[in-house]
């Protein structure tokens, strides 16, 4: 993927700031791991999903709007060196969108 795909954010790790569950424009859900800037190569696929928000307790994010990957690179990685914890993140987005 280049820096200009766009990716919408659908879920947010509550314990790892900056790890996001992301969407490109098929509907292909890829993880986005903020301590490393990375996005997964592969797919996330259905039972894998529904494995980590059953086990990791992440938070869905109706947020609607597309980021490219270069914004999301920017925004989100390297949360050391924010100290604030994830919950702000998680918390930004539930105070402007509405969660399923």
């Amino acid at each position: 993927m280049d820096e200009d795909t766009l990716l919408r954010i659908v879920a947010a790790s509550p314990t790892k700031e900056g790890d996001l569950i992301v969407e490109d424009a098929e509907g292909n859900r890829r993880l986005f791991i903020g301590s490393a800037a990375a996005l997964s190569r592969g797919r996330l696929n259905a039972d894998f999903l529904e494995a980590l928000f059953r086990r990791q307790v992440w938070e869905q994010i109706n947020d609607g709007r597309w980021y490219r990957l270069s914004d999301l690179r920017r925004r989100f990685a390297e949360p050391q060196r924010s100290g604030r914890g994830s919950r702000p993140l998680v918390a930004a987005f539930a105070g402007r969108h509405d969660r399923p």
